[in-house]
This record gives structure tokens, C-alpha cells and sequence, in this order.
């Protein structure tokens, strides 16, 4: 109420310039009454369950089969030229994420109960806190507790916003480079800074928690979409350490970003293998992720980019570095219903696992297709539980020949406990790699299934399923939990898909079309303008 009564009682000089402020950060247009700035290119309807699909000559939203899933097919060309080189491929939303009984997600884009979404766009990592507290309200006041926290009201009524923005879908805008260091004032804080607490943003919180308050952005709230569009002037769209947190949503978008992971300064030491002399390179426990999905379901991750940094080119000098960082992207706690498409994974050690635990914590069913993965240790991923389609991905880059090379190959899919990975058509370009080094069950708790249909290791076709079977039956040591054989799950029973059968067409297909800048940031059949 207190920030409310000041902006009526402002100047009309300075109530214009809060009001336009506000306009720039949010989308909204000139005209009162008129929702946001997002229009589908075609009508939508909305069925008896409540959900919102899509169609229209611009493109297919597909056609749901008796399981709820949808194959989208794009007829309308829709890529952005200006951001493209080379023909990029733009399939629409296949795979797990389609198969959920409430349909495939359709993010922020989509209108739901006649209400149509809201907009927010974010230069800053301010104007981004801003976006995410006030998509999460439940109110029309607005009890930020923040300093300086901005009034919506204004904005709202000029928009026809009713009741807050937690019954509207919403789609946040980062534009340009975000740097997740700096705090609500404009200061870029450094370690020194999270080691004494005193940030207003970390509530008293130290060294860790107090770096995550500041640089994680989480999203609290399901209907929601993130894309990464330029900056003003070309800057491609980057999340710079920073860490984006899915908490328990469901129907969710995250399309068009670079994520460069936040650096724990305080990782915990846990072990050193055998012969090695520098705890450097031993194992330590960091807590950012570049990216988690913690629980929730239809989430959809499209044509984005994870790294510890762009310019590294497979090597990094700083050896300490390697163990301040997590994961690239983190999917755990029972998260289901999730396809990650057309993303770059590269310059990491430890990159995406799927299931956090040995133990049966969810089913995890995920469709990791038609990503490019270079300079990557491990965990591409690293299973537990579920039922994961590993599709028409490439791997690139060097062998590890000793263990200072933490940006070379080390293995690609880890079958951890109870995992079901159906793998299909992967191209493995690693030079000097055996079979057996293409998977791993070095785990404390491992698969007892495995399927892989037609991979190649360096163009040539491999045996996938004799690797599982020998490194399983290796690890079990004639113990109870053998390997069985063939996944009891089939891809093509669960959602429609039709995978690339040529390694040179695929390796083109993938190095033209994973990453930021290939494609249009708003899938079809949806239009938007930050």
C-alpha cells in the first residue's frame, strides 16, 4: 500500500516516466485494455480439460493419438534468417515432453481461460527479479520486500491485468548478456562480497546461500516461457553465472539462452581415485547448476547452449576451476515429461543428470534429441530411474588420455540405478575411443537394462548392447543384479518421431541447427516482440 500511495501522490511528470519505465520492461502497448503484447498466428481453443491448442497456416501444433502426444510440424518457415547460417532445422516439440495426458507444453504463449499472457522483458538482472517476483503473485498488491521494489498497479490497469499475474501466462525476455552477479543497485559483487553477508538480497546469508540469492532466478510458477533474445546491439542472449531453478512446474519453455554456471567458491572435498596426487582434480561437491528441473512436468529446453565459457575451445587453463562447478543441466526429484532439443553442451566436466539419488524418486521419462556435446567429460547424460530416449545426438572431441584433461571425453551415457535408456541413432566422433569407453556403469548402483538401435562410433556402426552387457556383468562380478537385456519400453509407442539414419546427414544436421541463433526465439505457431 505504502508504494502504491506514492506513485498517486507523485508528480504527473514523474508518474509518466514510472509508468513508461514499466511499459519498456513489461511489453505492454499504448492502448488501455489491451492484454499483452503476443498474439498467436492463429485462433486458439480451449478443450474440456482446460488446456490451450494452438493451429493455424503458419504451422501445426500436430495431431494428439490416444496417449495425448503431438508431433508439431512446421510448414510456415519460420526461422529467422537474420540469426541464421546455414539451414538450421526447426522439428517442433517432440518427444516426451508431448506425451503428458494434459498435452504438449505450450509455455507462456498460449491464451488460458481467456485470459492472454503477459510479457516481461529483462536487461538486467534487476528488471529479471522483478519479472519472476510478480509472475508468481497471487494478489493485485504488490508486498515485495525488496527496497525499492516497483509498483505494478499502474501498469496492470493500463493493461487490463486483473488479480496479479499468477492466472496469466507469462514469457520473460532476457535480453542480452545478464550478468547474475549484480545485485538490485547495479553493483557487480564479487567473492568477497557473498563471504560477508552483508548484500540486502542474501538476508543475512553467507558464502554460498547468499551467491545463490543473488545469482539463482527460479521460477515459481507453471504457464511460463524464457527465451533469450539480442541485445540492442547483437549481444547473444546469455544467462552469465547465473542459475536457472524449474521448481516444481509444469508447462514450461526455455528457449534461445547461453547458460554459463555460477562458480561455487566453498565446494566441499570429498575423494581422490587412486594416483592422484592433486586435490585439484579430486572429487568436490559444488552446488550451482547452470539449469535445474527440480519436479514438474512438460517442460521443454530447445535450442539452447550450456558452457563454463564460449571462449575456452575445449581448454582451460585455471585448473582450480574445475571444481567449482556443477551441472550444466540438472533434471532430478521426480521430474517428468521433459524434452531437451537442438542444445549445446560443451566445456564441462560433469554435465546433465538425470535422477539425484539411488532410489526410486520419480519415472523420469526424457527426450534428450539432437544435441551437439563437445569437450565434455561425463554425464550425457548420467541415468537413474525412467525411461530416457537418447536420440540422433553427436558427441565430439578428444579422448582423455590422463586425468588433468577435464574437458576431454570421458564417457558418454552412465547407467545408474535403475535406469531404462533406450538410445537411438547417436554419432559418437571421439578419435581413439573403444566401444567399451562410449558408456559407463561405474556406479555404486547401475542398469540392468540398456537398448541402443543403430549408433555409430566415428562413422562406423557399434555394438552398444554387448558394451552394456560386458560392463554390467564386469561391475556386477557375479553378484544378483546382472545385466537382463533390451529396455521393456518402446519411443515409438509413447510419442510420434522419426530419427535421422545417416551419420554425415545427421553430424550436418545437428552442427547447422544446435544453439543460440539458429532458429527463431517463439517456436511456431506463436509470434511475439519483447
Amino acid at each position: 500500500m505504502r508504494e502504491h500511495s506514492s506513485v498517486v501522490m507523485a508528480p504527473r511528470a514523474l508518474w509518466m516516466l514510472l509508468l513508461c519505465a514499466l511499459l519498456a520492461a513489461c511489453g505492454g502497448s499504448s492502448g488501455a485494455n489491451t492484454g499483452a503484447a503476443i498474439t498467436p498466428a492463429a485462433a486458439t481453443t480451449t478443450p474440456s480439460n482446460g488446456t490451450t491448442t494452438a493451429t493455424g497456416t503458419t504451422g501445426s501444433a500436430g495431431t494428439g493419438g490416444s496417449n495425448g502426444s503431438s508431433g508439431a510440424t512446421n510448414t510456415s518457415g519460420s526461422t529467422n534468417t537474420s540469426m541464421t547460417t546455414g539451414a538450421a532445422a526447426d522439428d517442433g516439440l517432440i518427444g516426451w515432453a508431448t506425451a503428458h495426458s494434459a498435452g504438449a507444453p505450450t509455455g507462456g504463449f498460449a491464451a488460458i481461460d481467456g485470459k492472454a499472457p503477459v510479457t516481461c522483458t529483462a536487461t538486467s538482472m534487476r528488471l529479471l527479479r522483478d519479472c519472476l517476483y510478480r509472475s508468481k503473485k497471487t494478489g493485485a498488491s504488490n508486498d515485495d520486500p525488496r527496497v525499492g521494489a516497483p509498483n505494478w498497479s499502474a501498469w496492470e490497469v493500463h493493461n487490463g491485468v486483473t488479480g496479479g499475474w499468477k492466472d496469466y501466462p507469462v514469457v520473460i525476455f532476457i535480453k542480452g548478456r545478464l550478468d547474475a552477479n549484480v545485485n538490485d543497485s547495479g553493483m557487480t559483487l564479487a567473492q568477497a562480497a557473498y563471504e560477508t553477508g552483508t548484500e540486502a538480497l542474501c538476508a543475512g546469508k553467507t558464502r554460498q546461500p547468499c551467491q545463490q540469492a543473488v545469482t539463482q532466478a527460479k521460477l515459481e510458477r507453471g504457464n511460463i516461457s524464457v527465451l533469450g533474445v539480442p541485445g540492442d546491439d547483437g549481444t547473444t542472449p546469455e544467462f552469465y553465472q547465473g542459475w536457472l531453478m524449474v521448481s516444481g512446474q509444469s508447462n514450461v519453455i526455455v528457449r534461445n539462452l547461453r547458460f554459463v554456471p555460477a562458480t561455487d567458491f566453498w565446494p566441499s572435498f570429498e575423494s581422490c581415485s587412486s594416483g592422484i596426487t592433486d586435490q585439484d582434480y579430486c572429487a568436490w561437491n559444488a552446488e550451482p547448476d547452470a539449469m535445474t528441473i527440480v519436479g514438474g512436468n512438460r517442460v521443454w529446453v530447445d535450442h539452447c547452449e550450456f558452457t563454463d565459457g564460449p571462449e575456452l575451445q575445449g581448454a582451460q587453463t585455471d585448473k582450480s576451476r574445475y571444481k567449482y562447478y556443477d551441472g550444466l543441466l540438472d533434471i532430478k526429484s521426480g521430474a517428468d515429461y521433459v524434452t531437451v532439443s537442438y542444445s549445446r553442451f560443451y566445456n564441462h566436466h560433469k554435465a546433465m543428470l538425470i535422477g539425484a539419488t539411488d532410489s526410486n524418486d520419480g519415472d523420469y521419462r526424457i527426450t534428450f534429441h539432437h544435441n551437439h556435446i563437445q569437450w565434455v567429460n561425463q554425464r550425457m547424460p548420467r541415468v537413474r530411474n525412467g525411461q530416457v530416449h537418447i536420440l540422433n545426438n553427436v558427441y565430439a572431441g578428444p579422448k582423455q588420455a590422463d586425468y588433468t584433461q577435464q574437458y576431454y571425453f570421458g564417457y558418454g551415457i552412465g547407467l545408474g540405478y535403475n535406469s531404462k535408456v533406450y538410445s537411438e541413432r547417436n554419432a559418437f566422433d571421439i578419435a581413439g575411443a573403444a566401444p567399451s569407453e562410449l558408456l559407463s556403469a561405474n556406479f555404486d548402483k547401475w542398469a540392468q537394462y540398456f537398448t541402443d538401435a543403430g549408433s555409430w562410433l566415428n562413422g562406423a556402426t557399434v555394438d552398444l548392447n554387448a558394451v552394456a552387457k560386458s560392463l554390467i556383468d564386469t561391475k556386477n562380478n557375479g553378484g544378483s543384479t546382472p545385466f537382463i537385456g533390451a529396455v521393456t519400453w518402446s519411443p515409438a509407442a509413447s510419442y510420434a518421431y522419426t530419427a535421422d539414419t545417416g551419420v554425415d546427414a545427421l553430424r550436418a544436421k545437428v552442427a547447422a541447427s544446435a544453439g543460440v541463433g539458429k532458429v527463431s526465439p517463439v517456436p511456431s505457431p506463436y509470434t511475439v516482440s519483447p
